[in-house]
């Protein structure tokens, strides 16, 4: 699955959201129903403290104990053209399964941090950065993918880069900020199952008056 849309409309903010959530054992998430619950991993590129700071504020306004979720981020990005950087993260991702389960979601955000040194418009590139997390991480633990995505430079109805990526997603959302400061998640592609109705958000400023570790 992919997420995809300008910066600032909360993609990675939404995305912890939803990772909280599985690893959390919730049973649904803003109304929708959570059908598998377990570990959730994110690969990040970016933005770690303000990572570390999304968890806190979840986990007050939900009343939890972050230590005792199964949610894990990274602290650095990944480089899936790299074969080095894919082994890397494959062993990390085998440590981290051995002590706290088979993930049931990893999260990539966004693609271009983790992608490595290559170009989003190739669709050679594309489709080794695709068959890269397919080997290492899908098919290895028969998990989700959420893989966290920039609009198009010139349209921003679509995602940037090459093809090859939507063409090998089950699931495609588009995440807008409006005028209001809402934001609304549509869905753009669903293979073979029928499209989900929008979805509106409206963030709450959550006070965060500890030290967080």
């Amino acid at each position: 699955c992919s997420w995809f849309g300008d910066s600032g409309s909360m993609k990675s903010f939404l995305s912890i959201d939803l990772g909280l959530s599985v690893a959390a054992s919730l049973n649904a998430w803003h109304g929708q129903y959570i059908r598998l619950s377990g570990p959730v991993f994110g690969i990040i590129g970016e933005g770690f403290n303000g990572a570390n700071r999304r968890v806190m504020a979840w986990s007050l306004y939900h009343g939890r104990d972050p230590q005792t979720i199964p949610f894990f981020i990274s602290n650095r990005p990944a480089r899936f053209l790299e074969k080095e950087g894919t082994a890397e993260l494959a062993k990390a991702v085998d440590e981290m399964a051995a002590a706290h389960g088979t993930p049931v979601l990893i999260i990539i955000d966004t693609l271009n941090r983790n992608f490595g040194p290559g170009d989003e418009n190739s669709t050679a590139d594309m489709t080794r950065f695709i068959q890269a997390i397919d080997d290492s991480l899908r098919n290895r633990y028969q998990c989700a993918i959420l893989i966290i995505h920039h609009s198009g430079l010139a349209a921003n109805d679509r995602a940037r880069g090459a093809s090859a990526l939507r063409a090998s997603l089950d699931w495609e959302y588009k995440l807008q900020k409006n005028s209001d400061g809402s934001r609304t998640l549509t869905c753009t592609k669903a293979k073979e199952h029928a499209q989900h109705a929008p979805m509106c958000f409206m963030h709450e400023e959550i006070k965060i008056d500890r030290w967080i570790d």
